[in-house]
């Protein structure tokens, strides 16, 4: 979940879709759907201090397939931008622990397997800054 420090803007994930309020809370649009099936999992979504950037994570287990997709937003949640495959392989789980965005939105962390990632472009690139030990 995420908010504007105005508050205006709002950013929440449900089983169907990712929802944004441009008007204090008092209503929600579905802005993104579709890819709550096939073990599909949205889910995360983080917001910037303006409501203007959203970033959220889309993971996806099977197998040697396995993957976590970065969607972006610079517009408010009116369309968005898929990052593919961000992570992939067998090692992958869904233990995605949580995210965070800067006030202004260009960076963005997120924690998934004992493992914590950093865009400072706000999710169009990552790189991996810490791995855990155990």
């Amino acid at each position: 979940m995420g908010i504007s420090s105005s508050g205006q803007y709002a950013v929440v994930f449900a089983y169907d879709g990712i929802y944004v309020s441009s008007n204090y809370g008092v209503s929600f649009s579905n802005v993104f759907s579709n890819l709550t099936y096939n073990g599909y999992s949205l889910l995360y979504p983080v917001m910037s201090s303006s409501g203007q950037k959203i970033t959220f994570f889309g993971f996806y287990l099977d197998g040697a397939n396995s993957y976590v997709d970065i969607y972006n937003s610079s517009n408010y949640g009116s369309s968005f931008t898929k990052v593919s495959d961000v992570i992939t392989g067998s090692s992958v789980t869904s233990d995605l622990y949580g995210s965070c965005m800067t006030a202004d939105g260009n960076t963005v962390y997120f924690a998934i397997a004992g493992n914590i990632y950093k865009s400072t472009d706000s999710g169009a690139t990552w790189s991996l800054v810490y791995t855990s030990n155990s």
